[in-house]
């Protein structure tokens, strides 16, 4: 496929990007259908968007599907060599390219200074408007800090009259702001990459038609699909066979089963090698973002999963989960 050109100077584009002729997610963006707040909520996004296939980074924002993390996700995949099947669990929600202007003088400091200074110091020390912010990184998360600074919190409105780099050099200014301080004010106009954003709706989940995640089943040998199912659940849509996005991957067993966590209902499932039924599913004390892994002792064969969540709202944990049938009273 031709490329398109950029609009941003200095950047160039290569002439052409190859496509795959295999294909386990769909390749552009199809709108949600799940109600029409929701069609008009990501709508009003999305049409400001460069929608063309392969358009690059831009100011405007440029849309990305089926996103960051694939398609296909870092989980990899499971191979199962009696029949040559590649098992492979896929996300589909659009993603937002948006890059923003760096203008000539910015600077972390500068940043914090003009919009943080006041209420906490500028030697973030805290005044009688607000308190000190030396110590915040052992009160507060990094994901708490960030909550914070972009929505407020108590009598500290948030800061949603920023555009996405200067929240985010303020961020990193009150978390560290030794490594900030030495750098000095850029010297001409620059740009930078806005963060992973995402195509949602006011819901929260994905502002493209379900599936939003699936299972698949591919012959190795040909390419083709013996099957691909609705794969995973949203907590808002648990019981809905949607499809969730999914952060981990599968394994196979030789008696044909594939385990896998990597949703955000927080559950472990068992799908048939055969034609991808689910046979199996239990609960999870933190989504198992992770691959399982299979082993045996004494002859008894375990399933263990590391449940640690810390994406996407759920709870975070630290448990290692491991699933056995029944021993043998034999």
């Amino acid at each position: 496929m031709t490329a398109h050109p950029s609009d941003i100077p200095g950047e160039v584009v290569v002439t052409a990007q190859p496509e795959s002729s295999v294909a386990l997610t769909r390749q552009r963006f199809e709108m949600t259908t799940r109600s029409q707040e929701s069609i008009d909520f990501v709508s009003a996004i999305w049409d400001r968007l460069d929608q063309r296939p392969w358009a690059p980074p831009s100011l405007q924002g440029t849309m990305m599907y089926p996103g960051y993390d694939g398609g296909q996700e870092w989980g990899g995949s499971a191979f199962d060599p009696a029949t040559n099947r590649l098992i492979v669990n896929s996300s589909e929600i659009g993603a937002i390219l948006q890059l923003y202007e760096v203008p000539a003088g910015f600077s972390a400091r500068a940043v914090y200074a003009e919009h943080c200074g006041t209420c906490h110091g500028a030697d973030r020390a805290g005044n009688a408007v607000g308190p000190s912010l030396i110590d915040v990184g052992e009160r507060l998360t990094g994901g708490e800090i960030n909550d914070v600074v972009r929505n407020g919190r108590g009598r500290m409105t948030g800061f949603d009259h920023l555009d996405e780099i200067e929240i985010r050099a303020a961020i990193r200014y009150i978390r560290n702001p030794e490594e900030e301080e030495d750098l000095p004010p850029s010297t001409e106009v620059d740009y930078a990459f806005g963060g992973y954003t995402w195509l949602r709706d006011q819901d929260g989940l994905p502002g493209n038609r379900t599936p939003w995640g699936t299972l698949t089943s591919v012959d190795l040998a040909t390419g083709d699909f013996d099957w691909q199912v609705p794969f995973g659940d949203y907590p808002q849509t648990v019981g809905q066979g949607l499809g969730s996005e999914s952060y981990g991957g599968p394994v196979v067993t030789a008696s044909g089963l594939i385990f896998i966590a990597a949703t955000p209902d927080r559950k472990i499932r068992a799908h048939d090698t055969r034609d991808g039924a689910a046979l199996w599913q239990a609960d999870l004390p933190a989504a198992g973002f992770s691959t399982p892994a299979v082993y045996a002792v004494d002859g008894r064969q375990f399933v263990v999963i590391a449940a640690g969540g810390g994406r996407m709202g759920p709870p975070s944990g630290s448990e290692y989960i491991a699933f056995a049938l029944p021993e043998s009273q034999d």
